[in-house]
């Protein structure tokens, strides 16, 4: 746990900050500032100290699961600090926050695949940071909802890059170093944590999935390890990959936990599917029914978690609960899957122009274009390339990041499309579990080598060509399983108590009223009953 503030001199010396109970303190001044550090250090942070700087790094997974994160904390005090940012900058996933006293340079981010939360807020005279966004609020005089992040909640289920739900508190945004110079308490331009070199030579992608997820599973040592198993592709990849690491002694099979929740009677049920997957595997497997009273309890859960609950949240609860049950520390998920093998056409429309018009056929697939509106709409695509995404230059261009960024392959769509709080939320919702996350597609070295523009991808390729290909190779029965997108929206309007119907109408959907409308109302009664400033100011 975390909490920076940086204060002005004043005449009159500040008040020190009351530090919640268990937590250590640190003081440095700053020509210009105050600096005051509460911090706590366990299994998932540091505190490091050099001759004239520190830093404190965090990790919501625990960093004995990270093995680079956790050698480059240890070589920290040998190396200095901007050695220390440097290599910050290619791990993940991490928060941190750290000064040099020579410089009088305060600096903080968090990393690249978003779930390592980190918020700030300031004022004229402080810069508060945390990863606790209610207590940057309270320490910058009180809480208050916001009032524009609940009208885009509802309307798209996602924020602006650096909302948190509450006025005055912003996240950081993935991916981003910030700085905040001496004598001032905002921070300035943002510093893009991505290495800006030219992408790496592509190796063949089911070669670097096994390659990758056997150096993963090796960290996990002698841990239980829950996979949060669907009958989709992504988590279908990383059975694979437990079932080849049992294969080469990385693992043991009685150490593979699979959780998944069956909703009999729904069209969403995988539980057949999933059960096949299963037989193949043989791995121990949790089928856990999705129940009224089961899926409204792990909904009222959900509703401590930093962020409202998405449409199926709580199947993330039921899951983390049984996992605990059956003695598992470690859950797996296969979130990130869709950024790392579902290549779209605002993959392509960042590169130069003559890459483009050679990767038309694809860009044709990719808009599945129909009629000559279509073709010509693709285009037109073509011919602007990233000028035709105007939603992403302006992401960039308000944080005053280098639009060059986007060129830098699925790195700069990462940046906006991390944008959103469920993967800092799911990592919460696990350790309210006492449990750990990992999402091995965001820290593997996967996302940096699949382009979509390397000769291996066909013009029209299936869905997830390089996850079936994977799959294929190690376990060629799989292939044979159906696999499908399943809605859930019936479900969840069925499972979950009913909605207010006089707000059953945001973009005339329904399901995604009672998902983010219905959520949100609930997430924020429950915030208002438990502080009172809250209720009070909103």
């Amino acid at each position: 746990m975390i909490l920076f503030e940086r204060q002005r001199h004043t005449a009159a010396p500040a008040s020190a900050p009351v530090a919640p109970a268990g937590w250590q303190t640190l003081i440095h001044a700053f020509p210009g500032g105050n600096d005051t550090l509460h911090y706590t250090t366990d299994a998932c942070s540091r505190l490091i100290h050099g001759p004239d700087w520190w830093l404190y790094a965090a990790t919501p997974t625990g960093l004995d699961v990270f093995s680079a994160l956790r050698e480059t904390l240890a070589q920290a005090r040998e190396h200095g600090l901007d050695w220390l940012l440097d290599r910050l900058e290619t791990l993940r996933p991490v928060a941190f926050v750290g000064a040099c006293e020579r410089r009088g340079t305060l600096y903080f981010g968090r990393s690249f695949d978003g779930f390592a939360a980190l918020y700030f807020g300031t004022d004229s005279e402080r810069l508060v940071v945390s990863n606790d966004l209610r207590e940057v609020g309270r320490r910058l005089g009180g809480l208050r909802f916001s009032d524009a992040d609940a009208e885009l909640w509802s309307q798209r289920l996602m924020l602006e890059p650096e909302s948190s739900f509450y006025e005055g508190v912003r996240r950081c945004y993935a991916g981003v170093r910030y700085t905040a110079n001496p004598g001032h308490t905002a921070p300035g331009p943002r510093q893009f944590m991505a290495p800006a070199a030219a992408l790496p030579p592509q190796p063949d992608p089911a070669r670097q999935l096994t390659d990758g997820l056997r150096t993963l599973y090796t960290d996990y040592g002698n841990r239980k390890v829950a996979l949060r198993l669907s009958g989709g592709v992504d988590s279908r990849v990383l059975l694979v990959g437990l079932m080849d690491a049992v294969r080469q002694g990385i693992l043991r099979k009685d150490q593979i936990l699979c959780t998944s929740v069956a909703f009999p009677g729904f069209d969403c049920d995988e539980s057949p599917v999933i059960r096949q997957l299963i037989e193949v595997a043989d791995f121990e497997w949790a089928r856990i029914e999705a129940t009224p009273d089961a899926v409204r309890h792990a909904y009222a859960a959900c509703l401590q978690l930093p962020a409202p609950p998405f449409p199926t949240s709580f199947i993330g609860a039921l899951c983390a609960a049984e996992s605990r049950a059956r003695n598992a520390s470690l859950i797996l998920t296969g979130h990130g899957g869709d950024e790392l093998f579902d290549f779209d056409q605002l993959d392509i429309l960042g590169y130069p122009f003559w890459q483009r018009l050679r990767r038309l056929g694809q860009l044709r697939a990719l808009r599945q274009s129909n009629g000559w509106l279509d073709e010509i709409k693709t285009a037109r695509r073509i011919l602007l390339g990233r000028r035709n995404m105007p939603h992403v230059e302006r992401d960039f261009q308000q944080h005053h990041l280098s639009s060059n960024a986007t060129a830098m392959h699925r790195l700069g769509r990462r940046l906006v499309l991390a944008r959103g709080v469920s993967y800092a939320t799911a990592a919460a919702g696990v350790a309210a579990h006492g449990l750990r996350l990992d999402l091995p597609y965001f820290r593997g070295p996967f996302l940096d080598c699949m382009d979509p523009l390397h000769r291996r991808y066909d013009n029209k390729p299936p869905f997830k060509p390089v996850a079936q290909r994977y799959i294929g190779t190690h376990v060629p029965e799989f292939t044979c399983i159906p696999c499908r997108k399943v809605p859930f929206g019936p479900a969840v309007l069925a499972l979950l108590p009913k909605n207010d119907p006089k707000r059953d109408e945001v973009d005339s959907q329904r399901t995604l009223t009672y998902s983010s409308t219905k959520g949100l109302i609930d997430w924020r009664t429950a915030r208002e009953a438990t502080d009172g400033s809250t209720h009070e100011q909103h």
